[in-house]
């Protein structure tokens, strides 16, 4: 659940998972930039993606966050439109987009051919 979960120690605060069975088939977590920002993750498995759980999990972790009086924000990759889709259904809307320069060499690890 890399998406969700930076598995640095003290980084991740809160984390909502979803189950089935015994099983873990969803994560949404946060991790605290700042003292009042809070960035929210979501992994789903494949097999349990359009279900609904990434926006029940999202959901639940951003009033979890709410709750703490802290500023919960959602970010994704500009292209990542179902993840844009998901924050959207969960109430979240654009506000800024973040862009990164590099040298052409280091940029090629974005791109496949």
């Amino acid at each position: 659940f890399k998406m969700a979960l930076s598995y640095k120690e003290g980084k991740d605060v809160i984390a909502v998972v979803a189950y089935d069975k015994d099983r873990i088939v969803g994560v949404a977590a946060c991790s605290k930039d700042t003292e009042q920002l809070y960035q929210i993750g979501v992994d789903v498995i494949q097999e349990y993606c359009n279900k609904g759980i990434g926006k029940a999990i999202v959901s639940r972790l951003t009033e979890e966050i709410l709750l703490l009086n802290k500023t919960p924000f959602y970010g994704t990759a500009f292209g990542n439109i179902s993840s844009k889709a998901l924050a959207i259904a969960c109430g979240y809307k654009p506000t800024w987009v973040e862009m990164e320069s590099g040298t052409i060499k280091e940029s090629k690890k974005y791109f496949r051919r």
